[in-house]
């Protein structure tokens, strides 16, 4: 192997299970005929059950729909208090609904909420017309996303999830949608929310208290998001999300028979996961590993820090001892600005060995003249 490859193979290991890519299916009790149980931060299956058949997949739709909003949220394309005119079209949309009225003025807070909480059908297509410039605009950023997440078994003709015969994923996908969207932290502040009053009317004279669909957010405590479903069509769907230490799990139940078994299999694969696994960062992101000295800089030590982190996945009770070494390349001398490698961290167990670059916490200035001159100082005394 040539070695200008081996940088490229590390890079893309840096963030690992020490796991098997996919797991026998284990001995669990659920009635959904598709189901999937994802660890998060590897993407890697921990249960599975029919995991990539192809069904409707009802209003669990608008996971896709928030994870959209909030990339335009985080990359600044929009702001929470931006203000949203509902179009005709999104007012006359059935099912769930916030009660939206034509020309009503709502923030893409407001609407967030709405979907989150209530599901709002209207509340998806405003905020769907908004960030796509149009309903069919933002069906094209919907299915380019699912291309570039590698949804294989999914395409998306709605922004909402009502009846669309072109609108349709499996267990598998709608987990790795799933595990993009918490990514973002902000969507904590919408999916994990119980009730919220909210105002809606174009005169702002109708109050509304949402309940959230998720019942497990009061059924248990470990679980604080993602989205329910439910159509005749899609049967009753869910994707829950849970976190223990390090792990976040995601649990996806598709085609229920009824609300009380999409929850209970839910919560037997979570149960299941949180007590069969753990996940531990050996170091995160953004990690300060040491402090070093930088000839001719400011300070006498500057903090070095990862940019990427190291996340092992392991049965319970068998997490993997690791060993670091850090390596400061020589002749480093200030300024250096914050994008520029200035060591190497390895990590090292029995079985794997994994490398990642030190960068400066902050930009390395150089030292004043009369800084420079007061050290030459200081050392001539001694």
């Amino acid at each position: 192997m040539k070695k200008k490859m081996i940088p490229a193979i590390m890079a893309m290991f840096l963030i690992l299970c020490i796991f098997p890519a996919r797991v026998e299916s284990a001995e669990i009790a659920i009635d959904c005929p598709c189901a999937v149980l994802m660890d998060m931060n590897t993407k890697r299956v921990l249960y599975e059950k029919d995991s990539h058949k192809k069904q409707p997949i009802a209003s669990m739709t608008k996971i896709m729909t928030m994870l959209i909003a909030m990339e335009y949220l985080d990359e600044g394309r929009i702001t929470p208090e931006e203000s949203v005119i509902i179009s005709q079209r999104a007012s006359a949309m059935g099912g769930t609904r916030l009660f939206l009225e034509a020309n009503e003025v709502r923030t893409v807070d407001d609407l967030l909420y709405g979907i989150a909480i209530e599901s709002g059908n209207d509340a998806a297509v405003a905020l769907a017309e908004f960030i796509g410039g149009s309903y069919e605009g933002f069906i094209e950023l919907m299915n380019e996303k699912a291309r570039q997440l590698g949804m294989d078994d999914s395409y998306f003709g709605t922004p909402c999830g009502l009846e669309d015969k072109d609108n349709y994923s499996c267990a598998y996908d709608t987990a790795l949608m799933s595990a993009e969207l918490l990514k973002h932290e902000r969507i904590y502040n919408y999916i994990s929310v119980w009730t919220k009053e909210v105002t809606v009317g174009r005169n702002n004279d109708v109050k509304r208290v949402l309940a959230n669909t998720n019942k497990l957010l009061t059924q248990t405590d470990y679980v604080d998001g993602i989205k329910t479903g439910y159509t005749s069509q899609s049967g009753y769907c869910l994707s829950a999300t849970a976190k223990k230490g390090d792990m976040r799990l995601i649990a996806v139940v598709m085609n229920a028979q009824s609300s009380a078994v999409r929850f209970t299999d839910t919560k037997t694969l979570l149960i299941y996961g949180m007590n069969s696994f753990e996940g531990k960062y050996i170091i995160k992101p953004g990690d300060t590993v040491c402090a070093a000295p930088i000839l001719n800089a400011e300070n006498p030590t500057s903090e070095l820090a990862v940019r990427e982190g190291v996340y092992s996945l392991s049965e319970a009770g068998k997490q993997k001892q690791y060993e670091e070494k850090t390596e400061i390349f020589p002749s480093l001398s200030a300024p250096i600005d914050g994008n520029t490698p200035v060591g190497k961290l390895t990590i090292t167990s029995n079985e794997e060995v994994f490398t990642l670059d030190l960068y400066p916490s902050a930009p390395i200035e150089k030292c004043t003249f009369r800084e420079f001159l007061r050290r030459i100082g200081e050392y001539a005394l001694y």
